[in-house]
């Protein structure tokens, strides 16, 4: 029996080194697309300058440098298209430019304040960079506090902001839920809201107030 159990557990070991063999490598590669004829523009270069902006602080994998791809060159637009496929990314979000990680896409004026944030995800890494601000266009305290936090992110372009309009219900039932999950009391249920990690600025005096030191590095 002995060396039928010995055959036995050999077989089953095998089987596991095999299976791990096959399992999937972490996907970290990233793409930039983009459709442009003028080559004087140097949308690659613009790109590739915006991307060491929001992440030269971090250590990334050689595999992890972007993939440029011009849409307008042979072969790049179905590229593209392959990999929106892939991704399930809806047609009305095929969009360009657009940047795209294992952890979801952004596309047009959404690629900056959201290419920090994907990469991190998508790589697994802490993002201690990247704010988002709650708002709604026809608040008077936001209309107060919009351009003096829209100022302050101009200042440090190493700080990413992701602004979410909290008009429409489901951004609005998001934010209720966000709230409620990190028990913020009652009172400051409010826009405008302005978070970091597990850290927030509640109202537009919280905010005007406290805003240089919150950002502070």
């Amino acid at each position: 029996m002995k060396p039928l159990r010995t055959l036995l557990l050999l077989t089953i070991l095998c089987l596991l080194s095999a299976a791990s063999g096959c399992r999937k490598a972490p996907d970290r590669k990233i793409w930039y697309f983009y459709e442009e004829v003028c080559a004087a523009c140097d949308v690659p270069g613009k790109f590739r300058a915006l991307f060491s902006q929001k992440t030269g602080d971090l250590s990334l994998p050689e595999e992890s440098i972007p993939t440029v791809c011009n849409v307008f060159s042979q072969g790049g637009e179905e590229t593209w298209r392959t990999l929106c496929q892939e991704r399930g990314i809806p047609e009305e979000g095929q969009t360009l430019p657009m940047v795209v990680t294992s952890a979801g896409w952004a596309f047009g004026e959404d690629i900056a304040p959201n290419l920090r944030r994907l990469v991190c995800q998508s790589l697994g890494l802490a993002d201690d960079r990247t704010y988002t601000y709650y708002y709604r266009p026809d608040c008077g305290d936001c209309v107060r506090s919009d351009p003096v936090v829209e100022a302050a992110f101009a200042a440090r372009p190493e700080l990413s902001l992701i602004s979410i309009d909290t008009t429409d219900p489901e951004p609005k039932a998001a934010f209720k839920a966000l709230l409620m999950e990190m028990q913020v009391p009652e009172e400051e249920w409010q826009v405008p809201f302005l978070l970091y990690n597990d850290r927030y600025l509640s109202g537009v005096d919280a905010i005007l107030e406290n805003l240089p030191d919150f950002l502070a590095p």
